[in-house]
């Protein structure tokens, strides 16, 4: 079954399971569109501007299936620090790095976004991230 077009002509991932997901990313305008764009798909999405206030969110005992973060943030905590904490204490929280310097500048095996991205491949990206890991 093909994906369901948009009216904009564009395609869109065929839909997933429902996902919670916290989005960090300072650059208000692309965190505002890309959250927008999840939640259009289904998704529930939690906003954070920097690293430490994701990380003041994690603490706070809230679940999310899917961190997907900036890699270069300012602040005390960049994407590649939440990376870390979020991989040594909240280890079942799969997380999805956003980088406009590609793959090379950060952890292998993690799942990237090429940035500038659009609509279709941040939801594909948000699917292939969030799937079950053997």
């Amino acid at each position: 079954m093909a994906a369901p077009e948009r009216a904009d002509g564009d395609q869109q991932p065929a839909p997933g399971r429902r996902l919670t997901i916290l989005l960090v990313e300072n650059e208000v305008l692309v965190r505002f569109l890309a959250a927008d764009q999840l939640r259009d798909v289904g998704h529930e999405v939690v906003e954070a501007s920097d690293g430490q206030e994701a990380l003041s969110l994690l603490e706070a005992g809230l679940d999310f299936d899917l961190v997907v973060t900036d890699i270069r943030m300012p602040g005390r905590v960049n994407g590649l620090q939440l990376f870390d904490r979020i991989r040594s204490r909240w280890t079942h929280i799969p997380v999805l790095l956003a980088t406009s310097h590609g793959p090379q500048h950060g952890p292998r095996g993690v799942d990237y976004l090429a940035k500038p991205y659009g609509e279709s491949q941040l939801l594909a990206a948000v699917q292939r991230a969030a799937r079950p890991r053997d």
